[in-house]
């Protein structure tokens, strides 16, 4: 009797949340949060509980804006980017037989194997060095490397007093980390490196298996990304384990956006491309300027413009001049193709083509289009498919004129 006592004391000052669910499909539901896990989310309405399948959500974001100014990554000194994406902003780094100590901007502390960690930041960026940081990580390297910042003076004729930084990267084995040093294995020789000059470390990992999807993104109050594999919602904490298998533990309040699209969507122009055709008309030698002016893009309209359809921007699209082919080679198996599909709005009363689309070298849709046709959703059933082609053909002028065809939005569902 005094336990359930006890436990509804608790129920009722737990403090309420109000959350907005935006569902894949349907409208967006307001309510108070009730239970996350790995499942489903679970919230209270005016008309009882909604329950909702992860597989099926696209986000779920406190409506109460998390207090303060969310930090930007490269005002943020320390940014440690775990193998998974997962990037953690933080104020101190240290590493210790293996185990990295990474404490938070809120002074919440995460222990972490160097196991899970692709690379550190350990001072913020100016524009020079960001694109040199940037450079630096995406090389092939087959070891660990620490990133050295090294200044000269600047060449003559430059402003007095300014220097120019450079980023060197020498490969060898990560050691231990404090406050003051980085040690650091060169050609067989243990050296201590002055943390001061060192921009940041980068973990060398063998690839052995394929990672695992997450489930969501969560975003916090600080600005990180955690990548989650599963989570729970208890006593008003958010806790869960990321994709990397680190554990990680926050208050609700601090809980910025649950980003399940990460893991229920993949858009178009993010996948990864077997292969990309444009073709012209006539039969002409094809430039490499024609290419880049003519060719398929991604994320932005046509000739590189922002993409739109009736005056509405997207982020997010395909923007294909006739002829042209777009083929993915699908990993993952998926349930639809979902777009919002229009002749770009500068090209309206000209355009002729006919978009056709491929699942397994078998045609699953064929439509012809013309300019002052107005915008459509698609929405093509993909169960099975692992080999999808898009194709944007002359239309019944047999004329590439105006044929710029925008796929907005263009995503694959789980």
């Amino acid at each position: 009797m005094l336990n359930a006592l006890v436990i509804g004391l608790t129920m009722i000052a737990a403090p309420s949340v109000e959350v907005t669910v935006t569902p894949m499909r349907g409208e967006t539901v307001v309510g108070t949060l009730v239970d996350v896990n790995t499942r489903q989310v679970v919230i209270g309405t005016t008309a009882g509980e909604r329950t909702f399948e992860s597989s099926q959500l696209l986000g779920v974001e406190p409506t109460a804006a998390a207090v303060g100014p969310v930090p930007r990554s490269e005002k943020v000194d320390t940014v440690v980017t775990l193998v998974d994406g997962s990037v953690l902003h933080a104020r101190q780094y240290a590493v210790s037989r293996g185990r990295a100590t990474v404490v938070l901007l809120d002074d919440s502390e995460v222990t972490v194997s160097t196991r899970a960690i692709g690379h550190v930041r350990m001072m913020a960026v100016s524009p020079a060095t960001r694109t040199q940081w940037e450079q630096v990580v995406a090389s092939p390297r087959q070891s660990d490397a620490i990133v050295i910042r090294k200044t000269a003076e600047a060449a003559e004729g430059s402003d007095p007093g300014t220097a120019q930084v450079a980023l060197d990267a020498p490969e060898g084995v990560l050691g231990e980390i404090d406050e003051a040093s980085v040690r650091f294995e060169l050609d067989d020789t243990p050296v201590s490196v002055s943390r001061r000059k060192v921009q940041g470390v980068i973990y060398y990992h063998r690839t052995t298996s394929t990672p695992r999807d997450p489930i969501c993104r969560l975003s916090d109050a600080s600005g990180s990304h955690w990548y989650v594999r599963s989570l729970k919602f208890e006593a008003d904490e958010m806790s869960g384990i990321t994709v990397s298998g680190v554990r990680f533990s926050m208050p609700l309040a601090k809980v910025t956006m649950l980003d399940y699209s990460v893991g229920n969507i993949g858009y178009l122009s993010d996948l990864p491309r077997e292969s990309v055709v444009w073709k012209p008309r006539r039969n002409i030698v094809v430039t490499p300027s024609a290419e880049r002016w003519f060719g398929p893009k991604f994320d932005t309209g046509r000739y590189g413009s922002v993409l739109k359809l009736d005056d509405e921007a997207y982020e997010k699209g395909l923007a294909l001049h006739s002829y042209a082919e777009v083929t993915y080679r699908l990993t993952k198996r998926y349930r639809s193709l979902l777009a919002r599909v229009g002749v770009d709005d500068e090209s309206r009363y000209e355009a002729d083509l006919e978009l056709r689309i491929f699942g397994d070298n078998r045609e699953i849709f064929s439509r012809r289009i013309k300019g002052q046709d107005e915008p459509f959703d698609l929405e093509l059933d993909m169960a099975g498919i692992r080999r999808l082609k898009i194709v944007v053909d002359y239309g019944g002028d047999n004329s590439e004129r105006g044929d710029n065809l925008n796929l907005c939005n263009a995503r694959l569902t789980k």
